[in-house]
C-alpha cells in the first residue's frame, strides 16, 4: 500500500505521526518505508535521529544518486528514504517522484510505503497525492486546521485517492477544541486521537520517535 500523510496545514504533527505509525508497523512485522516528500521543510529525519545522511532524496530527485543509496535502516527496523535539511531548490516532478516508487516497488518486498507529503495544497502536495492509493489525515482539534483539512480531503478526493481516515493529534493542549463527532462529520472515520503529551517534545530532541521513547503511554496505545 502506497500511503500518504497529509494535513493541509504546517505545525499539526504530520510528520510525528508519519514516523511514528512507520516505526510501529515496522515493530509488529510488517516491510515499510517511510518516505520524506516534504523536500523543503523537512524534519522526518530529526524525529528519527537521522540527520545527516550522505545521500537524501534531493539528490534523487536532482540525479546525483540512486534510489537505493538514499534508503536507510531507522528506529525500530524502519526503512526511510529522508530529505535531510538542504535549502536547495529541488521540486517533485512526478515523472521523477512515480519512477522512485515504481523502483522500490519493484526491487523491495514492502507491505507500506508512508510519504510524508508537503503541508499545504501547493503542486508538490499534489504530486505525492496523485501518486498514493490512500491519504491519511491528520489534523489538531482546532478550526483553522479542520479547515485547511477539509481542504486537502476534497482536493485528494477529486484526483482519486480516496481519504483512509483521519488522525487527531494534540488533543487536550488547548480549551474549545473541536469534539471528535465534529471531526469526523466533517473529515471522515477518526482512526486516532492522540493526547499532548509534553514529552513529546523531550523524544524529538533525542531523536527517538515517541513509541520506543514510551511505549506504553497513551500515545503509543493510540499508535497501536
Amino acid at each position: 500500500m502506497i500511503l500518504s500523510i497529509a494535513s493541509g496545514k504546517g505545525g499539526v504533527g504530520k510528520s510525528f505521526v508519519t514516523a511514528n505509525l512507520g516505526v510501529t508497523l515496522a515493530k509488529a512485522g510488517f516491510r515499510t518505508l517511510l518516505v520524506d516528500a516534504d523536500v523543503k521543510l523537512a524534519n522526518l529525519e530529526i524525529i528519527l535521529g537521522l540527520e545527516g545522511k550522505p545521500v537524501t532524496i534531493q539528490h534523487v530527485l536532482s540525479g546525483e544518486a540512486s534510489i537505493d543509496d538514499a534508503i536507510y535502516t531507522g528506529p525500530g527496523g524502519v526503512d526511510v528514504m529522508p530529505a535531510g535539511l538542504s535549502v536547495e531548490n529541488v521540486t517533485l516532478d512526478v515523472r521523477v517522484m512515480d519512477s522512485i516508487l515504481a523502483h522500490v516497488l519493484d526491487s523491495y518486498d514492502y507491505d507500506y510505503i508512508i510519504i510524508d507529503a508537503p503541508a499545504g495544497l501547493d503542486a508538490e502536495t499534489l504530486v505525492v497525492v496523485t501518486l498514493s492509493e490512500y491519504l491519511l489525515l491528520v489534523t489538531n482539534p482546532e478550526l483553522p486546521a479542520l479547515a485547511d483539512a477539509m481542504k486537502t480531503k476534497l482536493v485528494s478526493e477529486k484526483i482519486g485517492c480516496p481519504v483512509k481516515g483521519v488522525v487527531v493529534n494534540m488533543v487536550g493542549k488547548s480549551k474549545g477544541e473541536l469534539s471528535k463527532q465534529v471531526i469526523e462529520r466533517a473529515l471522515g472515520k477518526v482512526l486516532a486521537v492522540i493526547p499532548y503529551d509534553k514529552r513529546v517534545g523531550e523524544s524529538i530532541s533525542k531523536g527517538i520517535p515517541y513509541v520506543l521513547y514510551d511505549p506504553k503511554s497513551p500515545v503509543t496505545k493510540q499508535f497501536l
